[in-house]
């Protein structure tokens, strides 16, 4: 895919409208033409980072088939960062980024440079990843954990961010869905923990490696290791699951 006049003025015309937060939007297909819209931004750091809403994906695939994503980078080059990178592989879809920034006259501009990224097959180590909700989080580095040590594909859905305010137990009722099973008893490797850290009900989950160490991601951190028995985490834990195809 190419960038159209249509696209690069809508990036442009809801860049600066929207600055300082990110514009967000999808391309569907229309005949032989990609169709830009604007998506409303729900991420909770629209500054930094975009979300659209599963409404808004919904609404646009109706419309015809999704083709493309775009967004916009504030106060920074549009170059793609490793959350775009994956992000872009994730979707499957081609992306497009453009830059907005503030002269020194208070004017807010678009910049020229628009960076087309296609999927490559990147994929991002699970050790040292930045927090970004629904590119990098708890859950994608459990499901990229399972895909690369057992070859199960967990697979993703459309979410908004803290969905388990607005469902209850919705972590094990995610768990159940994707196979896994209750456990009590000693953890194995491959062994998942539901953890509480606000103020009720799970809201993180964390992938036990062996040698009483857990692998997870939490914001504001870089994905790593803790230490389970006897720390917070184990103190926090609500629940001890095991996938049913992991011996």
């Amino acid at each position: 895919m190419k960038i159209t006049k249509e696209l690069y003025n809508l990036m442009k015309e809801a860049g600066i409208k929207n600055y300082p937060k990110e514009s967000c939007g999808l391309i569907y297909k229309k005949g032989k033409k990609g169709i830009p819209v604007e998506c409303k931004n729900i991420s909770s750091e629209p500054e930094h980072n975009f979300l659209i809403s599963a409404s808004d994906y919904a609404e646009t695939l109706c419309k015809g088939e999704i083709i493309g994503a775009w967004h916009t980078h504030c106060n920074c080059d549009a170059k793609p960062s490793d959350a775009d990178r994956q992000g872009c592989e994730n979707t499957e879809l081609t992306w497009f980024i453009g830059e907005v920034h503030k002269n020194d006259k208070g004017e807010v501009y678009f910049g020229e440079n628009v960076e087309v990224l296609a999927p490559t097959g990147f994929a991002q180590p699970l050790l040292g990843r930045n927090y970004c909700y629904g590119t990098f989080d708890c859950y994608t580095l459990l499901r990229d954990y399972y895909k690369q040590e057992y070859s199960i594909d967990l697979g993703e859905w459309e979410r908004e961010e803290d969905p388990w305010l607005n469902e209850d137990n919705y972590f094990e009722n995610k768990a159940k869905e994707l196979g896994f099973e209750l456990i009590n008893g000693e953890p194995r490797k491959g062994d998942i923990f539901l953890i509480q850290i606000g103020p009720s009900g799970a809201d993180h989950v964390a992938i036990y490696v062996g040698e009483d160490k857990i692998l997870h991601h939490i914001n504001g951190r870089l994905s790593n290791t803790d230490v389970y028995g006897g720390s917070y985490w184990q103190i926090r834990t609500l629940s001890h699951w095991r996938h049913k195809n992991v011996n």
